[in-house]
């Protein structure tokens, strides 16, 4: 018997679009953009990203729906097959993170059928696209105060460019969204930066939160940076931007290997696939825009050591926390999850306290902490910095354990000391700012060996 599909309709907002599915009473899923913003792109551009957000955002809900595809009121997206590609390439991960059955994702979404209204795509016309005044060069970067978008603003402050900050909504991590808000005026106060919050309720189709259940699959995730990348258009536009700038590190082009098919954990964060994005930047804007990745020469633990010490006011607002529970009043952590766990180590070794970290309590009185990592999960950056406090002889139970469980099935520790002291290759650097980035890159990795690598090293 041929399953049901999926029926999408999508309208034009005075602030935004609206997507809305049969599926329950017509349920209604907005994207709305602060006052003035929508309005200043372009006609040809908006009827564009109305049919590939909607694409974008909804052509993986047969997999969480058990549906047979997707019925289309809108014309196919010139873009489909750049989001076609993207998703496939993250099911196979998906399937180990949900625990499905290996390729089960990848032949449900294979067999999918879309149907579209018509197959005159919207284009954009470059006739209504007026050449970006871009004698004061402006960014935008989408934000989310983890590490890797606050090193980014740092280092565009440096440069001369100004950010111009996004933070969008991720509905699906309900606990963030209050508290990050007004910590997002805080910030753009204190530092003359502007930002906006952008309300995105397709959010919650990731998660399956849309459908009344929540962290109940990975599916959805894998084109976050793709569909962030269409929705800064507009800033892009309202400001004269000419640049798009993400934090991808250079961990995220890592796979592994199951039955000879390669997993990739970030596909849409590799070095390969922010080409893509920058190709769909330059088609929906003329060329006036590129994007771009910043901080692909680096690991994560070289991000989280040169924000601490290069930018001492941007690192007080860091929050790098999957929020599986309430941030607490003054504490942008929750506290109980693996990537506070992670973040909260790398700072301990390099000397921060809990406090000076932001942190409302010291993770290592905790009874259990990090368990995906000792129960086998490889994370080169937390086997660096147990190494480092083993070396500076810090004692408690936590790395007794690393002591007990990991040391002899890991590299030894000169192994991470010539590894994190050393910049990785990049492709995704603006030309006419990489030769300096990569100067304050090098400086970063210089002080983190010689302050943090070299001083527990006998």
């Amino acid at each position: 018997m041929k399953k049901s599909h999926l029926k999408v309709r999508t309208r034009e907002d005075k602030n935004g679009i609206t997507i809305i599915l049969d599926i329950i009473s017509d349920q209604k899923f907005s994207i709305e953009y602060p006052k003035n913003i929508w309005q200043k792109t372009p006609s040809s551009i908006r009827q564009c990203l109305l049919e590939n957000l909607s694409y974008a955002n909804t052509h993986f809900l047969p997999l969480i729906l058990k549906t047979g595809g997707v019925s289309y009121e809108t014309a196919l997206p010139f873009l489909e097959s750049f989001f076609f590609r993207n998703q496939l390439y993250d099911l196979h991960y998906c399937e180990k993170a949900d625990g499905a059955e290996s390729l089960s994702y990848l032949k449900h979404f294979y067999n999918l059928e879309f149907q579209f209204a018509s197959i005159q795509s919207a284009l954009p016309n470059n006739a209504e696209i007026s050449e970006f005044d871009i004698k004061k060069k402006k960014a935008i970067v989408p934000f989310s105060f983890g590490k890797e978008s606050l090193l980014v603003v740092g280092i565009c402050m440096e440069l001369g460019i100004e950010p111009i900050l996004v933070y969008c909504q991720e509905p699906s991590q309900r606990y963030e969204e209050k508290f990050k808000r007004k910590r997002l005026k805080e910030l753009s106060e204190d530092l003359g930066i502007t930002t906006y919050f952008l309300k995105n309720d397709p959010g919650l189709f990731r998660h399956a939160a849309a459908f009344g259940e929540w962290n109940n699959t990975e599916i959805g995730w894998g084109t976050q940076t793709t569909i962030l990348n269409l929705l800064m258009i507009p800033f892009a536009f309202a400001h004269e931007a000419a640049f798009i700038f993400f934090g991808n590190e250079f961990s995220n082009n890592s796979y592994d290997t199951w039955e000879e098919w390669n997993r990739f954990p970030s596909f849409d964060q590799t070095s390969f696939w922010t080409q893509q994005q920058n190709i769909i930047t330059q088609l929906l804007t003329n060329k006036n825009t590129h994007t771009y990745a910043l901080l692909e020469s680096m690991e994560e633990i070289n991000t989280q050591s040169a924000l601490y010490h290069r930018y001492p006011k941007l690192s007080k607002y860091h929050s790098s926390c999957f929020g599986l529970s309430s941030f607490k009043e003054k504490t942008a952590w929750c506290g109980n999850c693996y990537k506070c766990e992670k973040m909260f180590i790398i700072g301990a070794a390099m000397g921060y306290s809990f406090r000076e970290m932001g942190f409302s309590r010291d993770l290592f009185k905790k009874e259990k902490i990090l368990d995906e990592y000792f129960s086998g999960y490889q994370d080169i950056d937390s086997d660096c910095a147990f190494y480092i406090m083993k070396e500076k002889g810090i004692k408690n139970s936590i790395i007794d354990l690393f002591e007990k469980e990991k040391i002899g099935k890991i590299h030894d520790f000169l192994w991470y000391k010539n590894y994190f002291s050393k910049l990785k290759p990049a492709s995704n650097l603006p030309p006419d700012f990489s030769e300096k980035i990569i100067a304050i890159e090098q400086e970063e990795i210089d002080y983190f060996l010689k302050k943090t690598l070299c001083s527990v090293i006998k």
